[in-house]
């Protein structure tokens, strides 16, 4: 399947100012802290060694604020507020060794979104936490985002909730929580849910965790020894022992034979 390129002919400069002069807009900046209100309350319990946002470029400091995790890294595409220069879908990260990964609208602007999510699988650690920001093409913010498609950072690829939870069980991860994020507030919408009603605010963010299935070894199930062995007979169960029994003298069939003192 082709996939299309997201914001042909522009660079990963001009994306990320583009998404940045827009979170620097009164609505930009009213959904960034009802954005970070939902981020705060779902990070301050997700503990571990390291975390890592992945960005365009545009990402701030401030997403992983609550979180406990000390060790904490920003990716992206451009110099500037990065830690190091990557690739979404080729991270410079060793295989299982993240506890967090923010994806702060990573797939929107990615050639191969799959590819984005295969590298956060390879990454994160066994129980690890995925948070998915990205811009909710259904809501009336996204439809009015379609007259600007030229022009970064509308120019993206927006991918609806149930995309993104599609793609979020094939994984193999655990969807814990979708939440709405509007400029004048935001909600919690039920995992298993599609939202219901246009114009649910122009941001999503999908919580999930990475569940890995464990093998629980069998023990193996030991046949039992058959009664009757080939080319013998059967050995007979007596409830006497053998000392006690004595074989009757020829003819004396039918007579008692005393025991011997």
């Amino acid at each position: 399947m082709k996939q299309s390129v997201p914001c042909a002919g522009a660079s990963a400069q001009e994306v990320a100012t583009g998404l940045s002069a827009w979170y620097r807009t009164p609505a930009g900046r009213a959904v960034g802290g009802q954005l970070q209100g939902v981020l705060d309350p779902l990070l301050e319990d997700v503990f571990g060694y390291y975390g890592v946002v992945v960005t365009v470029g545009a990402a701030s400091r401030k997403l992983l604020r609550a979180s406990p995790i000390k060790r904490r890294f920003i990716l992206g595409g451009i110099r500037g507020d990065c830690d190091a220069l990557a690739r979404a879908d080729t991270l410079p990260v060793q295989t299982d060794s993240v506890d967090l990964v923010v994806l702060h609208h990573a797939l929107e602007y990615s050639r191969d979104p799959h590819a984005v999510l295969r590298e956060v699988d390879r990454i994160l650690i066994p129980e690890g936490h995925l948070v998915i920001i990205g811009f909710n093409p259904w809501s009336r913010f996204g439809l009015w985002g379609l007259l600007q498609r030229r022009r970064p950072p509308w120019c993206g690829s927006f991918y609806s909730g149930s995309r993104v939870r599609d793609w979020i069980a094939l994984l193999g991860f655990e969807l814990k929580a979708v939440h709405v994020v509007a400029a004048r507030g935001h909600g919690v919408r039920h995992p298993e849910r599609p939202f219901t009603r246009l114009g649910g605010g122009p941001i999503h963010v999908h919580h999930a965790i990475k569940r890995v299935a464990t093998l629980t070894p069998l023990r193996p199930a030991w046949r039992a020894r058959a009664a009757l062995l080939p080319g013998k007979a059967a050995e007979p169960t007596l409830s006497e022992p053998k000392a006690a029994r004595v074989a009757p003298a020829p003819g004396a069939a039918g007579r008692s034979v005393p025991r011997p003192r």
